[in-house]
């Protein structure tokens, strides 16, 4: 978590309604679970205030805050049987098999959990390599952190290691493909102009 100078600093100099979007960006991204943002924002919030910000500058916070789009937790899957019936679903599901002591692992983390919010028609899901020994010795995981795509009861894609740019490739794939399979509205067709008199 940034320190409280660091946002004071930042919050003092720049007291406009784009800075307390920025802010509130930030704190979302601080954590996945919105109680605890909850009680981040009055924090943040109350280090504003108690060095100079004013109030109606924190107010701005607030309702940049409650503005925000809503993110897609990341889930934690509970049991083999939990894990079965979720890849068994005709849409992209992606694991992260992760463990406490794992330091990539916790690099790949912030990533994973962005790309979840940027993508909400692909489902991500958290495995713990510890506690989950069943789903683990299921799919043979051969290394931390593991990032592994299913569709339809099959592994359609997987990464091993902390590598950003090749878990973005895989995920973009599979959101190419949900938007070729549930595609648009189409647009209305533009009547063509009338052929000129001769």
């Amino acid at each position: 978590m940034p320190t409280g100078l660091a946002l004071d600093t930042y919050a003092l100099f720049h007291p406009n309604t784009v800075c307390s979007r920025r802010l509130v960006s930030v704190l979302c991204s601080w954590t996945a679970r919105p109680e605890d943002r909850d009680l981040e924002l009055e924090v943040l919030v109350s280090v504003v205030s108690r060095h100079g910000g004013k109030e109606s500058f924190s107010n701005r916070v607030l309702t940049s805050y409650h503005h925000l789009p809503p993110t897609m937790p990341v889930e934690e899957v509970k049991g083999l049987e939990n894990f079965k019936e979720i890849i068994s679903r005709d849409e992209y599901s992606i694991f992260d098999f992760w463990a406490t002591w794992c330091g990539p692992c916790r690099i790949m983390a912030p990533i994973y959990e962005k790309l979840s919010e940027q993508h909400p028609n692909i489902k991500f899901y958290k495995v713990d390599n510890d506690a989950e020994e069943d789903i683990v010795a299921e799919v043979g995981v051969r290394g931390l952190p593991s990032f592994m795509m299913y569709k339809g009861g099959e592994q359609v894609g997987s990464v091993l290691g902390a590598r950003p740019p090749q878990l973005q490739e895989l995920v973009a794939k599979a959101a190419v493909d949900t938007s070729a399979t549930n595609p648009a509205e189409p647009k209305p067709e533009v009547p063509a102009a009338p052929a000129a008199a001769s």
